[in-house]
Order: C-alpha cells, then sequence, then structure tokens
C-alpha cells in the first residue's frame, strides 16, 4: 500500500505566513518546460511537501477547539489554550496562515498537472493515470478539508476555489461552502477512476476510503456507505489484534489505508527534505514536558471513565501528575500520521446505513461490534436498538475510536450539532460555537484580495 508521504511538522503557534502570490512557476520551471511526466511527477511530489504545513496542526488545533484537551504550560511559557477563548473569541491568525498558504502552493502545482496536455506526453497511460490520480486525489483532500476549517457558516463563504493557475499578480475571490463541497467530490471520483487503473503515489482504496470520508460529513449517506462498504469487503485491510502497533507500525499497520509518513531520508517517491524534527513527545506522560493533557470535563473524559478497562484508553492512554495524557497515539519522534483507518469505515458503514433508513440491520450492529470487540469494550450491543439509541451509540464510538486523529471530533460533532465543553466544565452549544471556530483568513490576504466574509 502506498500512502501520502511527508514529514510531519512539529506543533508551532508561530508559524510563518508567506504569501504564496509572490511564489515563482513551481520548482522554478517554465511553461515550456512542463511538457512531460517526469515533471509532473515533481510537481505532485512539490503538492506532497505542501502537506507537511497544511496539516502541522490538523492532530492538535481541533481536538483544543473540541474541548477533548487543553494544553500545559510547557518549558516555562506558563501559558494555557482552551476552548473557552476559541468558542467565544474564534480562532486566532497565527494558527490558520500555514494552512492557508501551503494549500495555495499545492493548488499552484496542482493545477498546472491537471490542466497540461498529458494525453500527448511520452509515457505509458498508466504512468499518465498515476500522476492524474494522485493530483486529483491531493487536490479533493485540500477542498475538502478548506471547507471544513475555512466556511463562514452565517454566509457560506468560504476558501478560494482554485481551478487554475494563479499568476503573481492575479486576485482571486471568495468561493463558497456548496462550490467546494462539489469540487472535492468531483476529484476523489476522478482520483477513484485514475488511480484503478494505476497506483501512483496512492492508490485506488485511499482514495475510496478519503471519498467515504467525503461523503459521510458532506451527509450524503448512500454514497458513503457504498464506499466503506467497498473498502471493507475488499480485504485489504484488517484489525490490529494490540491496539498500540496501530501507531507503532503506522504506515505498515494492517488497518491503515491512509497516511501520511514520516521519512526522515527522504528517499521515498513523494516526499522532500528540510525537517527532520516531529516532536510529538509533546503528548508525553510528563507534567514538565508533556503539553498537550485530556479535559476532564471532555466527552472523551467521561468515556473513559464510563469503562476504564477499554483498550483504547489503557493501551493509549497513560495518567501521571493528576493529568491524562494521549502519549500512545504519538509513541515516538517518527511516528507515522493516520488520515483513514479500518475502524472509521465500520463506523461509517453502519451510521451510513441507518441514516438512510432509519433502522438499525444485524450488519450495523456486527460493524460496531466489531470495532468495540477489538477494543475490549464492555458495552458491547445485544439485540437490535432502535435507530436514535443506535445513532447515540456510534457516535460514542466514534469519539473513543477516533479521538485525537487528525480532525474527526471536531467535524463529527459540527455534523451532529453537539456541545463542546471546556476545561472549566462550561458548556457550549452548536449555536454557541458555530459562528465562532472557523479558520480566518490571513491578514494581507484579506488586504490584498478584498475578500469580503
Amino acid at each position: 500500500m502506498k500512502k501520502i508521504i511527508f514529514f510531519f511538522l512539529t506543533f508551532s503557534l508561530l508559524a510563518a505566513c508567506d504569501d504564496f502570490l509572490e511564489e515563482s512557476p513551481p520548482t522554478g520551471l517554465t511553461s515550456d518546460k512542463l511538457n512531460d511526466l517526469v515533471t509532473m511527477r515533481a510537481l505532485n511530489n512539490g503538492a506532497y511537501k505542501n502537506f507537511r504545513e497544511f496539516y502541522a496542526y490538523a492532530t492538535t488545533i481541533p481536538s483544543l477547539a473540541i474541548g477533548d484537551s487543553f494544553m500545559l504550560p510547557n518549558d516555562g511559557a506558563g501559558n494555557y489554550i482552551n476552548a473557552t477563548t476559541w468558542a467565544t473569541t474564534g480562532f486566532s491568525q497565527v494558527l490558520t496562515g500555514n494552512m492557508y498558504n501551503s494549500s495555495m502552493s499545492a493548488f499552484h502545482n496542482l493545477n498546472y498537472i491537471i490542466n497540461a496536455d498529458i494525453t500527448n506526453m511520452a509515457g505509458t497511460e498508466n504512468e499518465k493515470n498515476a500522476v492524474l490520480g494522485d493530483a486529483h486525489l491531493i487536490k479533493a483532500i485540500l477542498n475538502f478539508t478548506l471547507d471544513k476549517f475555512f466556511t463562514r457558516n452565517a454566509s457560506g463563504n468560504s476558501f478560494p476555489l482554485l481551478n487554475s493557475v494563479v499568476g503573481p499578480n492575479e486576485k482571486v475571490s471568495l468561493s463558497t461552502s456548496i462550490a467546494l463541497r462539489a469540487q472535492a467530490e468531483t476529484d476523489i471520483e476522478l482520483a477513484r477512476q485514475y488511480l484503478k487503473q494505476s497506483a501512483g503515489v496512492n492508490t485506488y482504496m485511499a482514495a475510496t476510503a478519503f471519498a467515504a470520508k467525503i461523503y459521510f460529513f458532506h451527509k450524503k449517506y448512500d454514497l458513503a456507505y457504498e464506499r466503506a462498504n467497498e473498502v471493507i469487503t475488499s480485504g485489504q485491510f484488517s484489525l490490529e489484534s494490540d491496539m498500540s502497533n496501530i501507531y507503532l507500525n503506522g504506515d505498515t499497520s494492517t488497518e491503515t489505508i491512509l497516511t501520511i509518513v514520516t521519512d526522515l531520508t527522504d528517499t521515498t517517491p513523494g516526499n522532500w527534505g528540510g525537517y527532520a524534527t516531529v516532536n510529538f513527545d509533546r503528548f508525553e506522560a510528563s507534567k514538565s514536558t508533556g503539553l498537550f493533557t485530556l479535559n476532564p470535563y471532555s466527552l472523551v473524559a467521561q468515556l473513559r471513565n464510563a469503562d476504564p478497562s477499554d483498550l483504547r484508553f489503557t493501551q493509549l492512554f497513560e495518567e501521571k501528575d493528576g493529568f491524562v495524557f494521549m502519549a500512545s497515539k504519538y509513541p515516538t519522534n517518527e511516528t507515522d500520521q493516520i488520515i483513514v483507518r479500518l475502524p472509521e469505515m465500520y463506523l461509517t458503514r453502519a451510521e451510513s446505513n441507518i441514516m438512510n433508513s432509519n433502522s438499525v440491520t444485524s450488519t450495523d450492529v456486527a460493524d460496531i461490534n466489531v470495532v468495540k470487540n477489538r477494543a475490549g469494550a464492555a458495552d458491547t450491543i445485544t439485540g437490535t436498538p432502535s435507530a436514535s439509541a443506535m445513532l447515540d451509540i456510534i457516535y460514542n464510538e466514534r469519539s473513543k475510536e477516533l479521538c485525537f486523529e487528525l480532525f474527526d471530533r471536531l467535524l463529527n460533532s459540527v455534523r451532529l450539532e453537539k456541545d463542546i465543553v471546556d476545561q472549566n466544565g462550561s458548556t457550549y452549544s452548536y449555536g454557541d460555537y458555530i459562528n465562532k471556530l472557523y479558520y480566518p483568513f490571513p491578514q494581507e490576504e484579506i488586504d490584498y484580495h478584498n475578500f469580503e466574509e
């Protein structure tokens, strides 16, 4: 299995925000040289590189925003960051510029590829399919994620939709959530089409799994069910018996489908050079050097208290100095970042089926029990619950299984309009936070492009 490959940059609140419009043509190439597959692959690799900055905060910021965790004072800094501030005042621009600018740089490369005359380039059809498949997959992931983080609920305005190369002096306009969602769906299906013919850096199943994620959060449950079912029934993936092996093995785990691989040697296709320090040890179980700790009032903490023998807590969380740390989901400084794994497909298939039919089948129950049984959960399902009861069970199960993995908990809480709880125990309803918890555009981009939100 081939997966998304790049360095996962250490969490930093001081990420630089360079204006993408100052960028010259990608990799120093002029348009007359953008005419062969070697160059197209180089452009794809450059776009994969931009994922380093794009996903730099994708685990930590959403878990802080949703109130699952908070930051301890670390190394003498003495600063806490919690959901209270963001739920009432919104995100700071300093946290969001890296996602904005790295995505713009990626689009710069991807649109050169997608708009190039690849059909008439020298090479096999498989080589061409692989290049296009990778490009459309990256673009689908970008637009899906940007919609979820940059869309303004009140107006529906969102990140600019870019389908052509933007020149150094051109201006762009805000798009809408509707347009970004449609583009993400178009690109993910094109990625599946091309990668089914020939794998590139990524695979057909990786694209299909991410398609299930896209349709699930777009509330197109019939398509989410179909894509998740295809992944599950492919037989290519299986659950790990030891939960800790998932994160220790990362890309090579039997249940990971789409992964950001940490490659400190910078030799793997789709990778790039520059940074070797990952610093996941800030999740370590230490009051003095650990950074992120479980919010004791959060839903995840409540679920942990309800079933303390669940392996997702006993094997992956550590308690020390009166705090609970998520140390074993990030066990080393070389931990791969998992984007999609098999349990998510079981959870997505079951919920999508129930959302479609408003009823529960034995397969839905079996899907959830597969995930529960692997974790040794005490609350496996017996009989056939009502649709309403089953949806509550799945919400809790998804919260336990996917907490602190990219942004699932935040997106799922927004999808279902759930409350969030800060580290002081204060509750914020969907109506309280939905018009606050979105990423602001960098001020220099607002000024240059005259963005009106």
